[in-house]
């Protein structure tokens, strides 16, 4: 995976960049496009497309950016940060409880030999 795929595959995780499908007449012209008869050739880079088992078709979905701005988004970033940190330290505040209390046990039982 490479850093753009990995950049869109995290805007989407994070809510700052969604995929919509794309409706029935915009599908019908893909299709063609994937099958070599419409004049324009490829889909455009921002076209995903899933084959769904279900209904034996493919599903086509376009990104669209959210309504955050960049200043906006960096601040995202930072609670993000916080919040990711915060749940680090809670674990690690834990583990250590747990050590201290094992150790405490472990000289405890040394003790009563």
């Amino acid at each position: 995976m490479d850093a753009k795929e990995e950049l869109e595959e995290l805007r989407i995780k994070y809510n700052t960049f969604s995929k919509k499908e794309c409706d029935e007449e915009t599908s019908k012209k893909y299709d063609k496009m994937l099958d070599g008869k419409h004049p324009e050739g490829i889909l455009p880079e921002d076209v995903e497309y899933e084959f769904d088992y279900d209904n034996q078709k493919y599903k086509y979905y376009y990104g669209s950016q959210s309504k955050l701005n960049k200043d906006e988004i960096q601040e995202f970033i930072g609670y993000k940060t916080i919040e990711l940190l915060t749940t680090i330290k809670n674990c690690v505040l834990f583990f250590t409880i747990c050590t201290v209390i094992g150790a405490i046990c472990f000289i405890i039982s040394l003790l009563s030999l």
